[in-house]
C-alpha cells in the first residue's frame, strides 16, 4: 500500500482519469497495481457498515473482475488490487492498469 504523503521507493504512481493508481514490483517478481477505493470511517459502527457492504459488493465483483477488494496494514482504508505474474508485457500491464481504473470508478460510484 502507498504510505499517507507520498510514494515509498521502488513503486510507481501514476494518475489515470483522476484514479492514483501505484505500481510495485515484489521480490517474486509480481508486479502489484493497486488504487485506494475509500478511507475507512473512524467510528466503529460506520466502518463496520462500510465493510460489510464493501464485502457484498466485492462478492458480487468477482464473476466480472480480477480486481480484489484488501485492507491497507493500519485498517485506515480498503484499496482495489490487482496482481500480474512476472514479465508481463507493457501491453498487458497497461490493459490491467486500465481495468483497474474502470472497477475503482465502478465501486465508486455504486459506494
Amino acid at each position: 500500500m502507498i504510505a499517507p504523503g507520498g510514494t515509498p521507493p521502488g513503486v510507481q504512481a501514476i494518475v489515470v482519469d483522476n484514479v492514483r493508481v501505484s505500481l510495485a514490483e515484489l521480490p517474486s517478481g509480481m508486479l502489484v497495481i493497486e488504487s485506494k477505493l475509500i478511507a475507512l470511517p473512524l467510528s466503529e459502527r460506520e466502518r463496520d457498515t462500510l465493510v460489510e457492504r464493501t464485502a457484498r459488493l466485492a462478492l458480487g465483483r468477482l464473476r466480472y473482475s480480477r480486481a480484489r477488494l484488501v485492507a491497507d496494514a493500519d485498517a485506515s482504508a480498503l484499496w482495489l488490487q490487482l496482481v500480474l505474474p512476472g514479465m508481463a508485457s507493457d501491453e498487458h500491464i497497461s490493459q490491467a492498469v486500465e481495468d483497474l481504473v474502470n472497477e475503482v470508478e465502478r465501486w465508486r460510484k455504486a459506494l
